[in-house]
């Protein structure tokens, strides 16, 4: 697809409007409180999913070690596109695809929680902790420790596959919203089994997504569009 001013608008101003409007009705609706009350009260009380074997063994440290797997793989058959072959016509995505989730995570897990202040929803006085609750945009005290809870890692590895999209983008671009799908439902559902944990509150997830569009975004750029920058 050709990268141009209508590209530009279509996929990083529209997008980051969509964003900065989720973020402020997040912030000042406090939705994160309201479905965190409800989620709690639901589970009676207290987060009685956290250590759930399908929520936390396998929705959690399962996808995990999945992704911790696969992209070995990608590395490995990326660099064997430069003997087979074969697989050359498929090199930059092998190499996109192998990227993107460390990109992913490391902007959200590695940078992002190490420069913000929030905790998790378990550690708040509200759901049975011992902190008080302070939004994204709030100023922490400095008198107790930093909370590192945002924005939401694990389902980081779900919206990296919002990539996908472009992936369909270069080869099919019929077939984008396919991938935009994917991307989509596989980030809400590791986002959802954090919520229903008490790990994160829905706004992590939001910001999440965000930082995995942009990065997906300026990774297509750099690896499939390069000279056309």
């Amino acid at each position: 697809m050709e990268v141009n001013g209508s590209f530009y608008r279509s996929h990083l101003l529209y997008p980051l409007l969509v964003f900065t409007l989720l973020a402020i009705l997040f912030e000042v609706t406090h939705v994160d409180l309201a479905l965190g009350d409800w989620l709690f009260n639901l589970e009676g009380g207290k987060w009685s999913l956290r250590d759930s074997f399908f929520f936390s063994t396998i929705l959690h440290e399962g996808a995990q070690t999945l992704f911790k797997v696969i992209i070995p793989v990608f590395i490995l058959i990326w660099g064997a596109s430069f003997y087979i072959e074969k697989l050359k016509p498929y090199r930059k995505v092998l190499l996109y695809f192998a990227i993107i989730v460390p990109l992913c995570v490391a902007w959200t897990t590695n940078i992002g929680k190490l420069a913000t202040h929030v905790d998790c929803p378990w550690d708040l006085i509200r759901y049975g902790g011992e902190k008080p609750y302070l939004s994204v945009f709030s100023i922490h005290p400095g008198t107790y420790a930093y909370g590192k809870c945002f924005p939401a890692g694990h389902s980081s590895i779900g919206f990296s596959l919002l990539s996908l999209y472009f992936v369909f983008l270069e080869l099919a671009p019929k077939k984008r919203f396919y991938g935009l799908a994917i991307g989509v439902i596989a980030g809400l559902l590791f986002g959802v089994t954090q919520q229903l944990r008490g790990a994160h509150f829905i706004s992590h997830d939001l910001w999440t997504a965000g930082i995995c569009w942009l990065i997906s975004l300026m990774s297509y750029l750099v690896i499939f569009k390069a000279e056309q920058i």
